[in-house]
């Protein structure tokens, strides 16, 4: 085989394995179907509408967030990915220790 073949061979297997990280690290970080989940807004203007966002496609707020500006929220997916998405706000699965899991008790 050529320097060349080789080189193509190593790009396309490179590839490959990026595509499976991508899709394992989508599917721990994903945030379940209902719940409590992780919203973190990326820009001013989606920290802004966090709240809003939040209140009218029917979640409610758990806790502050690790990342300053996010929140613990608890609420359906279906409900908030779209317009979160369109408002620049990630969501992300939350672990019950660390990100606000006791926060509602105290």
């Amino acid at each position: 085989m050529t320097a060349e073949g080789n080189s193509v061979r190593g790009g396309v297997l490179a590839a490959q394995l990026a595509t499976v990280a991508v899709a394992i690290g989508m599917a721990v970080a994903a945030p379940p179907a209902s719940g409590r989940m992780l919203l973190v807004p990326v820009t001013d203007a989606a920290a802004r509408q966090l709240v809003p966002l939040l209140v009218a496609h029917g979640g409610s707020i758990v806790a502050a967030g690790p990342i300053a500006g996010s929140l613990v929220v608890d609420g359906d997916r279906a409900h908030l990915l779209a317009p979160a998405a369109r408002a620049a706000i990630l969501m992300f699965r939350t672990p019950d220790q660390g990100c606000g899991g006791g926060a509602a008790t105290r």
